[in-house]
């Protein structure tokens, strides 16, 4: 028969760097307390009180809890961040002003008022569920977004809602359903009840924010690109069917242009960077490559075509960085989120593979290689497939990084600067928690003059949705950047299409 003691215990299987550990916890302690007891690396730089949201770990089956806010009534599995994620996480507190708690009156409508910031990716959905009293971050969740089985660009999911009948009001379904999901598991999770959800903030590309709305987006597909709406929108939950307070706001982020969407000013408004930096380029990876050149005078923004190569789109045994995937990879081996055997390859271990086969002159300037380069045989693996780069991975890469590297050098020759003058980029996106620099530099997706000053913020639209949610002095902040902001089109630049196709070449071998 167990002692009482044991079966107060629990198990905590831990994964760190490719590493996994077992550890016992008494019934009801605070799994930060735990992590920190048992000397894991963990940041929590506003000291365990649920307000930065840094202290996150992940659940192998999706979704994200802070430690600090976590008791230990289970078994648990996690996984800790990596050191290079750690370091995105740090970065994003340091960088992230601070506004003070007011939500508006909103929040008097129930006397324990919840709020959520919702960032809608092409690829990714990200959900943070926040107390509105005391600022804590309960809960964030994670999801693919499910309109990608209707295209996996934004272009490609308004064609289809041009060819078929209703499919403006599927994608919005899809959005709305996928919410409804996150707000039953958060329930579910904390026990709290959905009528005190009274605040919803949505940022996201502009795309994303028409089909949300329920808006036809043909005419940002088409020339000359001009969407229906860039202005924050504010609805009433029962417009929606969203399952939370029926008097709940429903608030829309403003955009800047068809292809600068609300993720881009509320990344650009999260951030206060040193006195410094004076001049710094801003770039959210993702399938759509939209970017910003900050000065004290001005802003000047533009996208481009990326595509979906670096969240694992299109690529032969690509994925999402989720467990599975590999996540680095250098000649002496890969490492793999979760420490499991691996299905897959996401894109910071796509780009280390390059960068370390351009090294080793198995892959040349022009992106060419002989074979096709088996990186896991499934025979001397616990894997159940072979993972392999082909050809025509290498070619998705050069189209991606190629149209990033052009926008940037363009934005700094319209500021009329030189690239000596660019004090630092600043990496957004889910992409920058893993990629790094070192290999990004090496393929020629980030101009090496700025090797030193690089600085990752992960999900920087994210925590603009969080600020939206949380101040009505934030709202103002993002309407003073909007101002000051200015679009360009690329493609209506001279220069463009001789840098793109300049940027297509690897860097050569330094000798």
């Amino acid at each position: 028969m167990k002692s009482l003691h044991m079966l107060e215990e629990f198990r905590i299987t831990i994964h760190l760097n490719n590493q996994q550990y077992e550890t016992l916890a008494p019934k009801g302690k605070n799994l930060l307390k735990h992590l920190q007891d048992n000397k894991f690396p963990i940041a929590a730089p506003c000291g365990g009180y649920g307000v930065c949201g840094k202290c996150k770990v992940y659940l192998p089956n999706g979704g994200y809890l802070l430690s600090c806010m976590t008791s230990i009534n289970s078994d648990m599995e996690i996984i800790l961040p990596g050191q290079q994620e750690m370091h995105v996480l740090e970065a994003q507190h340091q960088f992230k002003p601070n506004y003070s708690l007011n939500p508006g009156i909103i929040q008097e409508i129930v006397p324990l008022p919840l709020g959520i910031a919702i960032d809608i990716g092409t690829t990714t959905l990200v959900f943070y569920f926040i107390n509105l009293i005391t600022g804590q971050t309960e809960l964030i969740l994670t999801q693919i977004n499910p309109q990608i089985s209707y295209g996996s660009d934004v272009i490609s999911r308004i064609s289809y809602c041009n060819q078929n009948k209703g499919g403006t009001k599927m994608l919005q379904n899809l959005i709305i359903d996928a919410t409804n999901k996150q707000i039953k598991t958060f329930v579910k999770t904390t026990n709290f009840d959905p009528s005190s959800i009274v605040k919803i903030v949505f940022t996201g590309n502009t795309t994303m924010l028409h089909f949300l709305a329920g808006i036809d987006a043909y005419t940002i597909g088409t020339a000359p690109y001009k969407p229906v709406f860039t202005n924050k929108k504010l609805f009433i939950a029962n417009k929606f069917a969203i399952n939370c307070n029926p008097k709940a706001e429903i608030h829309l982020m403003p955009s800047i242009s068809a292809f600068v969407g609300a993720d881009i000013v509320s990344g650009l408004a999260s951030l206060k960077l040193p006195e410094k930096i004076k001049n710094y380029l801003f770039v959210d990876i993702g399938t759509n490559g939209e970017m910003a050149l900050v000065t004290s005078q001005k802003i000047i923004c533009c996208a481009t075509a990326a595509g979906p190569a670096f969240e694992g789109a299109n690529i032969n045994c690509g994925m999402t960085a989720q467990k599975g995937a590999i996540d680095t990879y250098t000649k002496d081996g890969y490492t793999c989120i979760g420490n499991v055997a691996p299905v897959g390859i996401c894109g910071s271990g796509l780009i280390d593979l390059i960068s370390t086969l351009l090294d080793q002159n198995i892959i040349d300037e022009q992106g060419v290689m002989d074979n096709e380069y088996i990186l896991v045989n499934a025979k001397h693996t616990d894997s159940h497939k072979d993972i392999i780069l082909k050809q025509s991975d290498i070619r998705e890469v050069q189209l991606a990084k190629s149209a990033i590297a052009a926008g940037m050098l363009i934005l700094v020759k319209q500021a009329g600067l030189i690239p000596e003058q660019i004090d630092a980029l600043v990496i957004a996106g889910g992409f920058g928690n893993y990629l790094r620099p070192e290999s990004a530099i090496r393929i020629g997706l980030f101009p090496e003059n700025l090797a030193k000053n690089i600085i990752p913020v992960g999900n920087a639209a994210g925590t603009g949705a969080q600020l939206y949610l949380q101040s009505l002095q934030f709202e103002s902040h993002i309407e003073k950047i909007r101002k000051n902001a200015s679009y360009i089109e690329l493609f209506e630049i001279d220069d463009f299409v001789m840098e793109y196709a300049m940027q297509m070449q690897f860097p050569a071998k330094k000798q």
